[in-house]
């Protein structure tokens, strides 16, 4: 005869009783709220706050509408940053390869950087990268080693040619300002942020991100100062104003050549 015996002497759990019943409902409801918090987390306002709060990131001025305004009151009517034409890179430009890099440049710290999009918390080594390169560099360095000057499209229309490469911008600076730094590890604590509109019929605005100015360089909300650059590209920043979405390339520069004292190019 074959006999079926329990391996144990446990009662089965007694699953109406109000203890079990307890435990039970607590797990559903923390199972619940486990998986609420990771749909939330994936949503881009959260995704953006959470890389606020937890990494030292760059700081990140806005650029005012006023301002943005007052650059583009001579584009054509429905013009926008994004539909601008393409225009060609100078002669002999193309994606970089290691060799052809300013002198200690990193190239594969360049990889953590996105266009089009806010400063990002895993950006922040690369951007201490080049700051550091500039600091340790002569002015006369920088603008030997520089491809050429460039414009607002074709950093725009081909940011992998130029990443982590000196360029020159002229223009006019139309907004100046002292900007303290993240934490970092090259001693610095405050740069220049300089708003400027690019010389000729390239209306929408470049940032640079200066370790220094000239003596007696204006600084305010309302600068007319023409002056050329010779900085690493570093990204296509995406910004928010009153006309919708806009981009502005971001340069690290040493310092600016002051052209003269107020007049546009």
């Amino acid at each position: 005869m074959v006999r079926f015996r329990p391996s144990n002497n446990r009662w089965p759990p007694n699953y109406l009783g109000r203890p079990l019943q307890w435990r039970l409902l607590a797990l559903v409801l923390g199972l619940g709220a486990t998986l609420f918090l990771l749909n939330s987390v994936r949503q881009p306002k959260a995704v953006k706050f959470l890389d606020r709060v937890f990494a030292p990131a760059v700081e990140d001025p806005t650029i005012s509408d006023a301002q943005i305004r007052e650059l583009v009151t001579s584009l054509p009517n429905n013009s926008n940053p994004q539909d601008a034409f393409r225009m060609p890179a100078p002669d002999g430009a193309k994606q970089a390869t290691s060799a052809e890099y300013f002198k200690a440049v990193q190239p594969q710290l360049l990889e953590s950087i996105r266009d089009n999009t806010y400063f990002r918390s895993v950006e922040t080594e690369a951007w201490f990268h080049l700051l550091g390169i500039l600091q340790k560099s002569l002015p006369e360095e920088l603008a030997a080693a520089s491809l050429g000057e460039v414009g607002y499209v074709q950093m725009v229309q081909q940011p992998h040619v130029y990443r982590g490469r000196l360029v020159t911008i002229c223009g006019t600076v139309r907004r100046a300002e002292v900007v303290e730094v993240a934490e970092n590890n090259i001693g610095l604590q405050t740069y220049y942020l300089l708003t400027v509109r690019p010389a000729g019929r390239q209306i929408w605005p470049i940032r640079i991100y200066c370790l220094e100015l000239p003596d007696g360089f204006p600084l305010g909300e309302d600068v007319s100062a023409s002056v050329v650059a010779h900085g690493f590209f570093f990204k296509n920043w995406s910004y928010q104003w009153e006309g919708g979405p806009g981009l502005a390339p971001i340069l690290l520069a040493r310092t600016v050549n002051w052209l003269d004292r107020g007049s546009d190019l």
